[in-house]
């Protein structure tokens, strides 16, 4: 039987305790090369992407875009086309996330292998098409009202981060958001947004102001 490799939650950062689905690389059915990308994740201000490590098939898709995991859960699996949809669901019932101390790999396959993780190319935007914005920097531009073909990008190839974005918008680049209720607008908060309220409140209540 061919081997079985789960698709894990990642820890990207020492202080990473979930992580967010930016969007799957390959759907249920296409074919993995050891390499290829397959799944996108957002941790505070940065989206990294998932590496397979083995050749195979994405059988399982656990997680949809935009779902809040813990590090360590199991978000897909990807397995030869020969092994059967019994044997993975197997798989999946037996499969226990990491807990503080190393765990023991489940019997139908070897523990998880380390995880390739590296910033993700994002989609092609501005109108040159040369410009590449993730999903989040796109979600945060519209949340504080930046308009991206005025912000000039400081990543590699001209790509525009988070940074380059709220940058933009503490000068002034930011419109003000038009609230729905006369009273007030609830927000969802992504996890970007909810890292910069985090930091302000921090540099509020833990650095002197004169």
């Amino acid at each position: 039987m061919s081997r079985i490799q789960p698709v894990a939650m990642p820890k990207m950062g020492i202080e990473m305790i979930e992580g967010t689905i930016a969007g799957w690389r390959k759907q249920p059915g296409e074919a993995v090369a050891q390499g290829d990308e397959v799944v996108e994740i957002e941790s505070d201000k940065i989206i990294n992407v998932w590496e397979s490590p083995v050749d195979g098939v994405l059988r399982r898709q656990l997680a949809a875009d935009g779902d809040v995991h813990k590090v360590g859960v199991l978000i897909g699996v990807i397995a030869g086309a020969d092994v059967s949809e019994a044997d993975i669901d197997a798989f999946i019932a037996g499969f226990a996330a990491p807990a503080a101390a190393p765990a023991a790999a489940p019997a139908v396959a070897p523990a998880p292998a380390p995880v390739a993780a590296r910033a993700a190319p994002a989609a092609e935007g501005g109108d040159e098409g040369s410009r590449r914005v993730s999903p989040v920097v796109r979600r945060l531009a519209e949340e504080l009202g930046v308009d991206l073909d005025t912000v000039q990008g400081s990543g590699r190839n001209g790509r525009i981060t988070t940074e380059d974005v709220e940058r933009a918008a503490s000068t002034g680049g930011a419109a003000p958001a038009q609230a729905t209720d006369p009273g007030y607008q609830t927000i969802t908060l992504s996890p970007t947004r909810r890292t910069i309220g985090k930091r302000l409140s921090e540099a509020k209540q833990q650095i002197p102001h004169f």
